[in-house]
């Protein structure tokens, strides 16, 4: 899907991540991976990394390499920093597919990434009033913001 905005053509690619997230926060709303402390906190690791990985000319990292390569480091840093969210592993994998810093067009992955960072925060509020209207099902179980992470853990391999 895409849309004319102004003379430029706008990508709504950014929806299968958004969908991923919703499904999480209304249909599996115990599961950690639907917390906003993983949403948030794994969308920022996640899409920093992914937005970094755009920098590197395709000459040193071609793009089939990029869309492996980011999604894939960005799922072991969540994952060493104990903050697992599928969507946002769908999000390096859609921000390492555009053109960015090294075609010197980093302003429309930035963008992008904003623009998920922005939905991902705003979908929590919803989330809260619908699902808590229930009697049955709490969102979210936990808050816990700050992950309690050691520099020497994320230094260490087990």
């Amino acid at each position: 899907l895409s849309s004319s905005a102004g003379g430029r053509k706008m990508s709504l690619t950014f929806l299968p991540p958004m969908g991923a997230l919703v499904a999480l926060q209304y249909g599996l709303t115990a599961a950690p991976a639907s917390q906003p402390r993983n949403a948030i906190h794994a969308q920022l690791v996640g899409g920093a990394l992914a937005v970094s990985s755009t920098y590197i000319p395709t000459t040193i990292l071609p793009l089939w390499a990029r869309r492996a390569f980011a999604p894939a480091v960005a799922v072991a840093a969540n994952s060493r920093l104990g903050v697992i969210h599928p969507p946002a592993g769908a999000a390096a994998v859609l921000l390492s597919s555009m053109p960015g810093g090294a075609a010197g067009r980093g302003g429309e992955c930035l963008a992008l990434y904003g623009l998920i960072l922005s939905a991902t925060v705003l979908s929590i509020l919803p989330a809260m009033l619908i699902n808590n209207v229930s009697s049955t099902r709490q969102y979210p179980t936990y808050w816990k913001l700050w992950p309690r992470v050691k520099m020497s853990d994320l230094c260490t391999y087990s």
